[in-house]
């Protein structure tokens, strides 16, 4: 159609329909776009961080996915909400030339279904725990469940994290809530399969009391993952052997890791242990059987954690 002679109502004026080239029209359109929309940014002003604050992590990164920008090198949420921000305060022209096409139409059906699937997921994310009990068999009476996941998502972030800080569960990529929480509640399932008391964790040395010892003394089935050896060091504060002993041992439990259990008590906190154990002198290192709960092997005097590596070789 020429531009002569043509005439349309628009809008109860007069004006002149010129042929144009499409992809002139679509750019003019898009410009159109944005200028309408910079008119009524009093009345239509998004505050993308307030939007942000409700939306989770997957929720973005999809987004930014969407429009083919990268998000690896966000190591946090702070970050990955400064770039999902910066991406959104973009023209509506440079959004969609950063928009990758769909090459096919199968490959859309896919990726939608894919994507309401994760919003399903999201629908559970707060109200499941995501732990196959198969994998884990945990005696009821000795962790209630609801009880530890109410008390975790009770906790501040920060306060979870430092958590996992103690734990040695590395947290840098956990950008939920949710999964700190769960990254928590995974960890005490392994320590309470670890130590049949609980106190006790793998690579550490924990100072035990007389009640503690009792229960890690206790006969198991050999199934079970707290029938591991228990190595007991018997101390005081105010033995310079002791205090000799003390880096050599942990540096050992590092090195036992999940296959030992290692433990102390000060004999003069705990003297009915230390009776029961006709401890002589100080340091005692004694190597109980994790199954019977019976003495295999002990050793007076300070050692190295080469000695006492060789020490618990055999029973391993």
């Amino acid at each position: 159609m020429t531009a002569q002679g043509k005439r349309m109502a628009n809008n109860g004026k007069i004006g002149r329909i010129v042929t144009i080239p499409s992809s002139t029209a679509t750019t003019m359109a898009l410009y159109a776009q944005h200028d309408d929309n910079d008119e009524h940014d009093d009345n239509d002003d998004k505050d993308w961080m307030s939007v942000s604050e409700t939306m989770k992590v997957k929720d973005m990164q999809q987004e930014l996915k969407q429009m083919g920008i990268t998000y690896q090198e966000c190591f946090d949420r702070e970050s990955l909400t400064r770039k999902w921000i910066e991406m959104k305060q973009q023209p509506p022209l440079q959004q969609q030339q950063q928009q990758p096409q769909p090459p096919n139409q199968s490959t859309v059906d896919n990726d939608e279904t894919t994507i309401k699937d994760n919003d399903n997921d999201d629908s559970i994310d707060n109200d499941s725990v995501v732990v196959d009990d198969d994998d884990v068999d945990v005696d009821d009476d000795v962790l209630d469940k609801e009880k530890v996941l109410t008390e975790l998502r009770s906790m501040r972030v920060k306060e979870l994290r430092t958590q996992c800080a103690s734990a040695n569960i590395r947290w840098g990529g956990m950008f939920e809530k949710e999964d700190l929480v769960q990254a928590l509640w995974k960890h005490k399932q392994e320590v309470d399969k670890f130590s049949i008391s609980g106190a006790l964790q793998p690579g550490e040395v924990t100072d035990v009391n007389d009640a503690i010892l009792d229960q890690e003394l206790k006969p198991t089935q050999k199934s079970s993952s707290s029938s591991t050896l228990l190595v007991l060091d018997v101390y005081a504060t105010w033995c310079g052997p002791c205090q000799l002993m003390a880096p050599q041992l942990q540096q050992a439990a590092q090195q036992w890791g999940s296959t030992v259990r290692v433990a102390k008590i000060d004999s003069d906190k705990c003297p009915i242990s230390a009776g029961k154990l006709n401890i002589g002198g100080l340091p005692t290192t004694i190597v109980f059987d994790g199954t019977t709960g019976q003495e295999l092997t002990r050793q007076e005097g300070a050692l190295m954690k080469d000695g006492l590596l060789k020490m618990v070789q055999p029973y391993l």
